[in-house]
């Protein structure tokens, strides 16, 4: 159909992303929407955080609630914590349609190879493997303490098939094994084959839904969800007395409650503990410094 439009329709390239587009509509804060912007017109997960309609703006902050999509991931753009100001072309509503102008070019090639509305020929792209040494590394990644834990044994996990709980998002998780594959001078994985890895269902994210320990009770992972929704609720109440305008300090605040749950899910549970020989671990004694030879 694309290919008859921009051939015989009389219609500009522009026209005919509008026709092959869902309008936008009415955005409201908080309001989860994709951009598409950037190096490679890559898409990705914002917050709508102010809307300028007459100069036809959006402020957006990133979404860390949502995955990235493989297009965004594989191309290397990671996702900057700070607030950006895109045009509203560029916003595009969650779940909507949309036409591309890369799109329309590759419908006007098709059609000069062939004709109009003639069909196309799907493509099948097979993901290929990795060498051993990768391949063990990323195992031993996704088999650490503080990366995933093992879930519990109960008919529920038995039926659904569930090992492992990721203790953080897959997009977090994978830029920490590019860290550590480049420090041991090993060539990073693609997005793509560590998302074929883990979504699975035999991982699934770790939540305060569907742990079953005290920890979710003494480190608040609850608590650090509602201390998102107290900090976005006063900000909005703040914005209603300022004429409009968000307080500046709201997107650095709610990096700053992110980055903390991460720590308390990962490194603060790795090394800390109930008993250790490290005194800076140990929990019981809480020790300062292992300095002192009878606590090595």
């Amino acid at each position: 159909m694309l290919s008859i439009l921009v051939s015989n329709s009389g219609l500009t390239d522009r026209q005919v992303v509008d026709l092959c587009s869902d309008e936008l509509g009415p955005l409201k804060i908080d309001e989860t929407v994709y951009v598409s912007a950037g190096k490679g017109r890559v898409r990705r997960a914002m917050k709508v955080v102010a809307v300028d309609v007459e100069a036809g703006t959006v402020t957006l902050v990133p979404d860390d609630s949502v995955e990235p999509d493989d297009a965004s991931a594989e191309s290397g753009d990671d996702r900057s914590p700070e607030t950006e100001v895109f045009y509203l072309s560029d916003v595009i509503a969650p779940g909507a349609v949309t036409c591309t102008p890369y799109q329309i070019q590759a419908a006007k090639i098709h059609t000069a190879k062939y004709f109009a509305g003639a069909h196309v020929t799907p493509t099948l792209t097979r993901a290929g493997g990795i060498d051993p040494d990768r391949a063990s590394f990323v195992a031993e990644f996704l088999r650490r303490k503080d990366v995933v834990e093992l879930v519990e044994g109960s008919l529920a996990n038995s039926r659904s098939g569930v090992k492992y709980r990721l203790k953080q998002r897959r997009w977090r998780l994978w830029h920490r094994l590019i860290e550590n594959m480049e420090e041991n001078g090993l060539r990073p994985v693609a997005w793509s084959y560590f998302w074929g890895l883990t979504k699975s269902k035999e991982y699934e994210l770790l939540t305060a839904d569907n742990c079953c320990c005290a920890t979710c009770r003494d480190l608040g992972f609850v608590n650090f969800q509602e201390l998102r929704d107290i900090a976005t609720s006063v900000c909005g109440h703040l914005e209603v007395l300022s004429a409009g305008r968000v307080p500046a300090h709201l997107p650095a605040l709610l990096v700053r409650i992110e980055k903390e749950e991460q720590f308390r899910r990962t490194i603060f549970q790795t090394h800390l503990l109930a008993e250790s020989g490290v005194g800076t671990h140990c929990r019981t004694l809480l020790l300062s410094a292992g300095v002192d030879r009878r606590f090595m």
